[in-house]
């Protein structure tokens, strides 16, 4: 019999492999590398328990068992899949004996246990490669929110805030009447004093007691998020261990709007923009009641909305609360509400005590005895800094400075701004290395992009969420809507104007060149208003229209007024139709040629089914509209009826066969699955790759059975001989790489267009640096900003609403005392 001392030394051979190939790529180890070390390291711990036999049967089955099936799913080894233990071998399992300590079972052909004791281990052990490539696919998914979690907040924001400096125990006080208590309308209870829990109590103990359903309340820099993220460390590291455990994920609620969404949309909606995870997965996640929401800062709801924004966490919490649910605000917003939240418990975090600052002064590896008397003297200055924030501002601004000049103001705003104004000299002149920018710079775009942050209620940067609102002034957006649609309406419009123009040339050189543009021109409008929403009845007649009196004028003038107008008709209700249809079912744009906000493309796997069904839709609009092209150059060329029928034909086949393979695969895209890395820009990356890719599969099917009908179509039909092969190959390259570029366009690259002309002006008129994540990262070594995932936050509302308040002049100041030294 062998020991589970052979799995035991098989990971820790995988692990080292890993930790060699960790340190190989260094910085540019991918987090999914991180994860499976992590994930290596807790199952090892986890099997040293099973070889010694102190591993329970709950432990195989909620701590062991998950790791080993993601390990498994990830291939981070196949040295695993051929391990045997007691004869059998996880990759096929049969007729085996397995003993591990205390456990002996015996495996039939089948797959069942027979026998012995504790054979739920058994069991579970012979089983755990068995489970579907579905609940694989939900394990891994789990396993990677959760370490998403951990990375964007417990290590990008815990792990390294401000407040972290300041290890003061929170005091914690029970307030009952701050919550609408769900029983309340059956169980009439008593009224419930507020009652300060004893020191030491943990945030998870309370949040245990609560039944998961609890509200944080504290003054502003109080360190409700600190608490709430230390909630979150306690419940992720439980959901890593026990499937049956919910997936906790910290949301801001900045973001919420009124009328907009129930908070059920909302969720699904910041799960992609902010964590990058498909529609499909976090619905079924909150469906399934497999969600547990952290909502941070109530208060930073728009003032208007934030009764709104009770009622829709209420209405969820009646549907979804199983989980638990967990929401924080500051205390003087939220008990200005008309309405409270149907939670368990609240809690209210109590400010510092002189005891807990003065121990933390004099326990302060920097001298602060200068800062101390102040505080002694000035109570003023001290109910300051009862803020832990406050107080590490203090403790980084004035370690080396006088904080009397504090004493000297009068408003407790402008002792802030103060604080502030030093806490950022401060970290200018101490961190003189690597200056990438001049600190009037940066100061003055930390400032700009503060106030947008502001204005438009966002808590995390994320780049790509950038949108064209942005711009301050009407003629920036102007000039951001012009050179979109000349960059991709004029592009694809020229594209297909070369590709029916040429062509038709050598048939006649009068009306090729007309017709070119013609063509071009109606291309790029259809593309400007598909662009800018204008959908349904009105865009489908605008470019039906165009494309209609394009070839009217060019067939009549040639072939005159009668197959003018019959051309006319048929390419303008083809077109029209099309335009129609493709966008009918949308809403229409409201402000006319006003763009509508950058789109993101997630990651993108196929459906079989779905591409079965777009093929069979594409084939029939494609058929249609190839026998509508091919009648109307039959009937415009005057072709002998028998060229004609065969021309036709050929058209109908030829667009029947390119739209099936290209509705076939656009149809079969779906956005499923969840890519593992998280930087910054990677939405707008990933939709040009998207771009790129559905962009040359397109130009390929569309371009290919195009050119093989327009080679016989001109060699045949019109009768200019071998040429017409050359010509068609050249229509089919012109064609193809038209409708790819189109397609490409819509899937992806018209959001690399816009974010790239959006970035470029921001950039022209001095308001972000051009590499914006270089600078971004640069305010984060300066502990002015911290890395959340692909996004970057403020380090405290506070300092965000410190920099949204700079005015010119101020910035002028703070560039000038940083250089002279002064504070």
């Amino acid at each position: 019999m062998t020991d589970p001392n052979i799995l035991l030394q098989r990971l820790r051979r995988s692990l080292h492999i890993l930790e060699q190939r960790q340190a190989k790529l260094g910085l540019d180890a991918p987090a999914s590398l991180t994860l499976e070390i992590e994930d290596h390291r807790t199952a090892i711990t986890l099997t040293e328990q099973l070889a010694a036999g102190h591993l329970s049967d709950a432990g195989w089955r909620e701590q062991l068992k998950p790791l080993l099936v993601i390990i498994e799913e990830r291939r981070a080894t196949e040295e695993i899949r051929t391990l045997h233990i007691g004869g059998v071998n996880f990759g096929s399992i049969s007729d085996s004996t397995i003993s591990i300590g205390d456990i002996d079972a015996s495996i039939h052909a089948g797959g069942d246990v027979v026998g012995g004791n504790k054979v739920t281990i058994g069991q579970q052990i012979i089983n755990f490669f068995s489970s579907s490539t579905e609940q694989q696919r939900h394990l891994r998914n789990r396993q990677i929110m959760l370490q998403r979690v951990h990375d964007f907040w417990i290590k990008g924001v815990l792990e390294s805030s401000l407040h972290n400096e300041v290890l003061i125990e929170l005091g914690m006080e029970i307030k009952s009447e701050a919550v609408a208590y769900p029983w309340d309308m059956i169980i009439q209870r008593p009224d419930q004093p507020n009652r300060t829990l004893p020191p030491g109590t943990k945030i998870i103990d309370v949040f245990d007691e609560s039944g998961g359903s609890l509200l944080i309340l504290g003054e502003p820099g109080s360190g409700k998020t600190t608490i709430l993220l230390e909630l979150t460390r306690q419940i992720v590291g439980r959901a890593r261990l026990d499937l049956t455990k919910p997936i906790p994920v910290v949301f801001n609620l900045s973001s919420w709007t009124k009328g907009q969404w129930s908070l059920e949309d909302w969720l699904v909606e910041e799960l992609s923009a902010k964590y990058n995870f498909p529609e499909k997965i976090s619905r079924s996640w909150i469906n399934n009641d497999e969600l547990l929401p952290l909502l941070d800062g109530l208060d930073e709801v728009e003032v208007n909305n934030r009764t709104e924004c009770v009622k829709a966490i209420n209405t969820y919490s009646v549907g979804h609360g199983l989980p638990g649910l967990v929401v924080s605000s500051r205390t003087a917003d939220y008990e200005v509400l008309g309405s409270l939240l149907r939670l368990n418990t609240a809690i209210v975090l109590q400010p510092l005590t002189w005891k807990q600052i003065e121990n933390y002064l004099l326990g302060s590896t920097v001298k602060m005895d200068s800062v101390r008397r102040m505080l002694e003297k000035d109570v003023v200055v001290q109910s300051l800094a009862q803020s832990p924030l406050i107080l590490n501002v203090i403790t980084l601004a004035y370690s080396e400075t006088s904080i009397d000049t504090l004493s000297e103001l009068k408003a407790d705003k402008d002792r802030r701004k103060k604080l502030f104004d030093a806490y950022i000299i401060k970290l200018f002149r101490h961190r003189l290395a690597n200056q990438r920018y001049a600190q009037k710079q940066t100061i003055a775009w930390l400032a700009w992009l503060a106030k947008k942050m502001f204005q438009y209620r966002q808590t995390i940067f994320l780049m790509e969420q950038t949108q064209p609102n942005w711009l301050p002034s009407s003629l920036q957006i102007w000039l951001y809507n012009l050179l979109v649609m000349i960059l991709v309406g004029g592009t694809v419009g020229l594209l297909f104007g070369l590709a029916v123009g040429i062509p038709i040339w050598f048939a006649n050189p009068l009306i090729g060149p007309f017709f070119g543009i013609g063509v071009g021109s109606a291309v790029a409008m259809s593309i400007c208003l598909a662009i800018i929403q204008t959908y349904g009845f009105t865009g489908g007649l605008i470019v039906g229209g165009t494309f209609g009196f394009v070839f009217f004028v060019a067939f009549g003038l040639n072939f005159g007024r009668p197959v003018g107008v019959a051309v006319g008709l048929i390419v303008g209700l083809a077109f029209g139709l099309a335009h129609g249809l493709r966008f009918g079912t949308r809403p229409a744009n409201t402000k006319a040629w006003t763009f509508p906000n950058i789109e993101i493309f997630e990651a993108l796997s196929w459906s079989i089914p779905k591409a079965i069904r777009g093929m069979i839709f594409g084939s029939i609009f494609g058929s249609i509209f190839g026998l509508a092209v091919g009648a109307a150059i039959a009937i415009g060329l005057n072709f002998e009826p028998n060229i004609a029928g065969k021309l036709t034909l050929n058209f109908l086949v030829a667009f029947g066969v390119a739209a099936g393979l290209v509705a076939g695969m656009l149809n079969a895209l779906t956005s499923d699955q969840v890519e593992q890395r998280s930087v910054p820009n990677q939405g707008i990356w990933r939709s040009f790759r998207n771009s790129i890719v559905i962009g040359l599969f397109v130009a390929i099917a569309s371009g290919f059975p195009i050119g093989v009908v327009s080679g016989w179509a001109w060699n045949i039909g019109i009768g200019i001989g071998n040429e017409g092969l050359r010509v068609g190959s050249f229509t089919g390259l012109l064609v193809g790489v038209a409708i790819g570029l189109a397609v490409g366009l819509a899937f992806g690259g018209l959001t690399t267009i816009q974010h790239f002309i959006l970035r470029s002006i921001l950039y022209f008129f001095g308001y972000l640096p051009w590499n914006l994540t270089d600078f971004l990262d640069y305010t984060t070594e300066r502990i002015f900003l911290r890395r959340v995932g692909g996004g970057y936050i403020f380090i405290h509302r506070y300092l965000m609403e410190y920099f949204a308040s700079l005015t010119d002049e101020d910035i002028e100041r703070l560039s000038a005392e940083i250089e002279t030294g002064r504070t």
